[in-house]
């Protein structure tokens, strides 16, 4: 059996109208807002040189437009620095025989670049969810694209 009733008024929506109260309608929305990053973090050990400038690259992107990544998205976004590592190193050795046979670099390689094409549009990295981000642009960005080197 469904749930009786109409839907609860979100809590935005009852600010605006003035008719929040704390004791009925839970927690307040400024603590419990999403805290998007605001400085860019220092790369995680885990990271090589190729993923310690990707992981800076993104960071100052995100920390330019504001609501973009959140401090919840920093293993996720480790997860996909890690995964461009990989698949950088190991394409070069990734190699099929003439028998068709796959070596074990090849499987590292394509299992990387599933989980970089994952973690992508989970980040807005790629053409179709680069729709879905709200890119809000602060005053002047920190850097330019042109001053990042990854490799």
């Amino acid at each position: 059996m469904g749930s009786r009733g109409p839907k609860p008024t979100p809590q935005g929506v009852l600010k605006k109208r003035g008719t929040y109260r704390p004791g009925r309608h839970g927690t307040d929305l400024e603590k419990t807002a999403v805290q998007y990053l605001d400085e860019v973090p220092e790369p995680p050990e885990s990271l090589d040189k190729f993923g310690s400038n990707l992981w800076v690259h993104i960071c100052t992107k995100a920390v330019d437009h504001g609501s973009w990544i959140s401090w919840s998205d920093l293993v996720s976004l480790e997860q996909y620095c890690v995964a461009a590592q990989f698949a950088r190193r190991y394409a070069k050795l990734a190699q099929i025989d003439e028998y068709g046979f796959v070596s074990s670099e090849f499987k590292i390689w394509k299992d990387s670049v599933a989980i970089l094409d994952r973690l992508a549009s989970k980040f807005g990295l790629d053409p179709s969810s680069k729709q879905n981000i709200n890119w809000t642009t602060k005053e002047s960005p920190t850097k330019k694209l042109s001053q990042f080197k990854l490799s």
